[in-house]
Formats: structure tokens, C-alpha cells, sequence
């Protein structure tokens, strides 16, 4: 028997059910700032819904947010944007040219002014049709007659390689530059999210962090309202994952 609201949601190779928590921690004071308990399996388009309290918690304008590749969409990246909130979510590398070890896709630069893909061969690729992709218009790329000759075919496509671009993308190629610039701060999410969790003197004195409780047996402090599991036997593993369990996004100031 489970809470009627919990999941079933996957941590790496198992699967629990439970619930997706998710934390905000400032990496100014280490301090976690927003949490919330939701039953959506996956991280992805709970960026926005995750910073934006957390930024009124801080009283802030704008704020940096760090997340991993789980909350990566295109949608929720757009619209952290326009709500100044600057995001650094590292781009997945997945889709079948990854897959089949070709060319991916970020080694295909977009020329903003002429509107084309230059490929690794330094072959222009132009549009060739559009289509939906949610409510977003999809456009291809391609340059068949190029392809066909390429001397470097067998390390990019089976047939003719096609490149496709959401009409939003700028969003993602500007986040892209950031995080290239920027690379060390995805390695600082990981040290400063894990914080909060990692010192036993929060255990023996939870006082010295406001609203804190401790566990018992545990090497944790979790803020008030955190710990929202199912009954013992059907609790979900603490697994830091994109699909569930403890996600968490680092802000900055």
C-alpha cells in the first residue's frame, strides 16, 4: 500500500514510489531557499516553477540558476528567460546520431545571418521543409547533394543527414555560450546542492540552520515540510536523478 498521490519513478536501475522533491539552495550561504513535493516523474519543465519562488524568497530581481541536464526543455529554458532568470542547464547529448556515435548535433554551427547549418565538412545546409513539434514550429536542414559525396559520410549519417531547429532555439544556443564560458559552474552545483546534506553538526545542533530537523540515523538535515515519503516499505531511494527522487537547481546572486 502507497500514499494515493505517490509514483512510480525511476533512480538510475530501480524503481520506488514516491514522490519528486524538489530543493533550491543560494550558493551565497549554502542555504536551501525553496523546496517543494510534487508527484511529477520527471524533472523536466519544473525549472521555472522551482526558481521563481525562490528568487521571491530572496528578494531579488534576477538570479542565475544551475541545474543538471534532467530539467534541459525548451519551454521552461524560454520562459526562465523572459522571467530574468538566467539559466546554465548543461545540454543532453542523446537522439539516434548520438546513439549510433555520429556527429552531434552541436557540432553543426547555425549561421544566425543566412540562416543555415554549416556541417563538420564545412557544407552549407539550407531549409528544406517545416513541420510541429508541440506547439513549436520545426524546421530541417539538410543539403542532400553534398551529402551524397561527402568524404566524411560514414561518420555522420546512414543516408542524408538532417538537421532540425525549433523556431525558439536561440534560447538554447545563448544558454549554450553561457555554459561554455562558464563550464566550472556545473561542477559548483554539484558541491554546493549536496551541501546543506552532507554535515553532521547540522544533525547534533539543527538550530544553526533556521527551520531545520533532523533524522534520526540519518547524516542529513531536510527543511521543515521536505520529508514527504510513502509508508517505509514502499519509500523512494534518496537518489539524486533526473527522474525523481532528490533534484535539486542552485541559484545564484
Amino acid at each position: 500500500m502507497t500514499d494515493p498521490d505517490s509514483r512510480a519513478m525511476a533512480a538510475h536501475t530501480k524503481v520506488g514510489v514516491g514522490y519528486n522533491i524538489q530543493i533550491a539552495v543560494d550558493a551565497k550561504n549554502k542555504m536551501i531557499v525553496e523546496q517543494a513535493v510534487s508527484n511529477d516523474v520527471l524533472d523536466i519543465g519544473l525549472l521555472q516553477r522551482t526558481a521563481e519562488p525562490a528568487r521571491a524568497m530572496l528578494d531579488v530581481e534576477k538570479i542565475n540558476i544551475v541545474a543538471d541536464k534532467g530539467y534541459y526543455k525548451i519551454e521552461d529554458i524560454e520562459a526562465c528567460e523572459r522571467a530574468a532568470l538566467t539559466p546554465y542547464v548543461p545540454r543532453p547529448q542523446r537522439g539516434a546520431a548520438v546513439k549510433n556515435g555520429f556527429f552531434r548535433k552541436d557540432e553543426f554551427r547555425y549561421d544566425t545571418v543566412n540562416d543555415v547549418y554549416i556541417c563538420p565538412a564545412g557544407k552549407t545546409l539550407k531549409r528544406l521543409r517545416e513541420s510541429r513539434l508541440r506547439e513549436l514550429k520545426k524546421i530541417e536542414y539538410g543539403n542532400p547533394k553534398a551529402c551524397r559525396a561527402c568524404s566524411l559520410r560514414s561518420r555522420c549519417t546512414k543516408n542524408i543527414r538532417h538537421i532540425s531547429r525549433l523556431d525558439n532555439e536561440g534560447v538554447l544556443d545563448r544558454m549554450a555560450e553561457r555554459v561554455s564560458e562558464k563550464p566550472e559552474i556545473l561542477n559548483q552545483r554539484r558541491e554546493i546542492v549536496e551541501h546543506p546534506f552532507r554535515y553532521d553538526q547540522t544533525v547534533d545542533e539543527p538550530g544553526r540552520i533556521p527551520y531545520a530537523r533532523a533524522r534520526k540515523r540519518a547524516h542529513r538535515v531536510q527543511p521543515n515540510g521536505a520529508r514527504l515519503q510513502s509508508p517505509k516499505s514502499a519509500q523512494h531511494p534518496w537518489h539524486q536523478s533526473s527522474a525523481g527522487g532528490r533534484a535539486s537547481v542552485k541559484l545564484e546572486r
